[in-house]
């Protein structure tokens, strides 16, 4: 019983535990989905979702600075051949 009592005073205590971050995630993502794209596929979920995560991720940024980072980490061409190819 002593335990769950300090676990609780320990955790009242951090203010780490919330669910501000995910509820703002999912904000984001519900409105990106409505005004931007209006309709995903459940094939297509998972890729409108990482975009979303980036987007999230970043949202302290500045569009430069977003750009820089995005053309930082990309990794030769991609092209709509290869985007679109059955199996993706």
């Amino acid at each position: 019983m002593s335990t769950i009592v300090l676990w609780v005073n320990r955790v009242s205590q951090c203010k780490a535990f919330h669910t501000n971050g995910i509820e703002n995630f999912w904000s984001l993502f519900k409105r990106g989905i409505i005004g931007i794209y209006h309709q995903v596929s459940n094939k297509h979920l998972q890729a409108y979702a990482d975009e979303f995560a980036y987007r999230y991720n970043t949202r302290k940024l500045n569009d430069q600075e977003r750009l820089t980072t995005v053309l930082t980490h990309t990794q030769g061409r991609l092209k709509y051949k290869d985007l679109t190819k059955k199996g993706n």
